[in-house]
């Protein structure tokens, strides 16, 4: 897959992404297909542009997620994506198949950061530069109250040092969206 020079943004067609497309933003091309199914176990796939899967995770609350990347073996996903182990850290590392070290930051189930008006609840930055993220998620909001309200969808920012991680960077956002999502949801519950 080559990848062009500015920026993507990686469109989810849907607000849930346990059951959505990401599609390229400029062209309407759909990047990644994602596919949670539920019979025995709970089972979420993601394609790429070509039909492969990616990558499988299998649900297994409360312990941690078996993953497979690739033709990979499964390994429970806390081996792959490890979180903070600092109190109120709300970071997760991983690494690529060369051995560079990510950070997603924001993974917290706290308030999102408001930037220009938008929630921007995530960033991902290279071990080299912790000062430019090479991707980012913006969650689905709308804009500012005009004349007519306008829903934007949720997307994936990634600039062209996140697109040479491509599958990685969509990976482990989905991964984490899904878990950052049930602890929301659980804290609502015991909030209630």
């Amino acid at each position: 897959m080559s990848f062009p020079i500015s920026p993507l943004n990686l469109i989810l067609e849907s607000d849930n992404p346990y059951n959505t497309n990401m599609y390229d933003e400029r062209d309407g091309r759909i990047l990644y297909q994602v596919m949670t199914e539920q019979q025995h176990e709970t089972v979420t796939r993601v394609k790429n542009v070509d039909g492969e899967t990616i990558a499988s995770w299998q649900w297994r609350d409360p312990k941690p997620d078996i993953i497979v990347l690739g033709n990979g073996n499964p390994v429970p996903l806390n081996t792959w994506l490890k979180r903070s182990i600092m109190p109120f850290k709300d970071s997760v590392t991983f690494q690529d198949q060369i051995g560079r070290h990510f950070k997603w930051k924001g993974w917290g189930t706290g308030p999102p950061l408001e930037i220009a008006k938008y929630a921007l609840t995530s960033q991902l930055y290279c071990e080299d530069d912790k000062k430019h993220p090479i991707a980012q998620f913006v969650k689905s909001h709308s804009l500012p109250p005009s004349q007519t309200t306008q829903w934007l969808k949720a997307k994936l920012w990634v600039d062209r040092r996140g697109q040479e991680i491509l599958d990685l960077v969509v990976i482990s956002f989905l991964v984490l969206e899904k878990n950052r999502r049930a602890e929301s949801s659980s804290m609502h519950r015991t909030d209630s």
